[in-house]
C-alpha cells in the first residue's frame, strides 16, 4: 500500500496550516471536535476516546475535520442538530461527495455555507506535509452559524468557490 496516499484506513490526516489559519481569521475557533493531543488546533478539543458527540457545542466556535466513513455521519448529524438549537458557529472540512446521503440529508439545504475548494488539497500526516498526498477527492468548507433558536429556518444557504492555491499563498507558514 502506498502510504502518501490517502484512504479509508487511515483517518489521522490532518488539515493544513494554510487552511486553518484562513478558516480561524474568520471564525477565531474556540473548540477542536476531532484531534489528537498533537494536533488539536485549540486549547479545548475532543479526541477519539474522548469524543465530541458525548458533550455540548453550545456557545462554541467550532472546527470539525471528522475522519471519514460511518462515524462522519453521527458527527454531521450533530453538527445540524446543535446549529438548529441556535447559539452555535460549526466549521467543517469534507470531502465533497455530493452523491452521498449525508451530503443531502446533512449539508444541501442544512447548513448557511458551502465553499467549494478549487484544487486539490494536501492533508499532513502527523505535522508532516506529505508530498502528493494523494488526496483522491476535492473538499469543501461547511458553515453552520446561528445565534437564536429557530434561525436556521430563516436563513439562506451561499454556495461559493475559494481557490487552495490562492489560500497556500496567503497563509503559508512562515518558516
Amino acid at each position: 500500500m502506498n502510504n502518501g496516499v490517502m484512504n479509508a484506513l487511515q483517518s489521522d490526516w490532518e488539515t493544513p496550516y494554510e487552511i486553518i489559519a484562513w478558516l480561524d481569521e474568520s471564525f477565531d475557533f474556540t473548540v477542536d471536535l476531532c484531534a489528537s493531543r498533537s494536533n488539536a488546533l485549540c486549547g479545548k478539543y475532543y479526541t477519539e476516546k474522548n469524543s465530541c458527540l458525548d458533550h455540548d457545542w453550545h456557545g462554541e466556535r467550532c472546527y470539525i475535520n471528522p475522519p471519514y466513513g460511518k462515524a462522519m455521519y453521527s458527527m454531521l448529524e450533530k453538527c445540524v442538530s446543535t446549529w438548529k438549537e441556535g447559539d452555535c458557529c460549526i466549521v467543517a472540512v469534507l470531502p465533497v461527495r455530493t452523491d452521498t446521503r449525508w451530503f443531502h440529508d446533512y449539508i444541501l439545504h442544512h447548513s448557511t455555507s458551502i465553499s467549494f475548494i478549487k484544487g486539490r488539497v494536501k492533508f499532513d500526516r502527523y505535522g508532516i506535509r506529505v508530498n502528493g498526498s494523494g488526496n483522491p477527492v476535492g473538499q469543501m468548507v461547511v458553515t453552520w452559524e446561528s445565534t437564536n433558536p429557530g434561525d436556521w429556518e430563516k436563513q439562506t444557504q451561499l454556495i461559493e468557490s475559494v481557490d487552495y492555491k490562492e489560500i497556500e499563498q496567503r497563509y503559508r507558514r512562515k518558516v
